[in-house]
């Protein structure tokens, strides 16, 4: 069973008790910035998770990041992905495919040959 607010603070103020409802307000805008701190906070970790999950995917081969996942028992390798912007500004940047083993990151310009 949950406390309406509302109506203990409607019943407050039809008896009179204006103390008593200013407290009940003030005590609905704490438990508001509290819901909404729990929210920002969520958001944040769920973040920071993701963030750990690619950090600990990620492998450095041929010059490249390669991020290696498992899915339904098979392994994939996705990439190549910039390892100036990864080591910089920790940005996961799929680099482009110029053919015959080259890449090109368009942010940084950086260009590889994994051959």
């Amino acid at each position: 069973m949950g406390i309406d607010i509302k109506t203990i603070g409607k019943v407050l103020q039809e008896a009179g008790k204006i103390e008593l409802y200013q407290q009940v307000l003030e005590m609905q805008a704490k438990m508001n910035e509290m819901q909404d701190s729990n929210y920002e906070l969520k958001k944040e970790n769920r973040k920071l998770k993701e963030d750990l999950e690619l950090k600990n995917s990620l492998e450095f081969d041929h010059g490249c990041y390669w991020i290696n996942r498992v899915e339904d028992g098979e392994e994939t390798k996705e990439g190549p992905f910039c390892p100036h912007c990864w080591d910089k500004d920790k940005v996961a940047l799929r680099m482009k495919d110029l053919g015959g083993g080259d890449y090109h990151c368009h942010e940084c310009n950086l260009y590889i040959d994994i051959n």
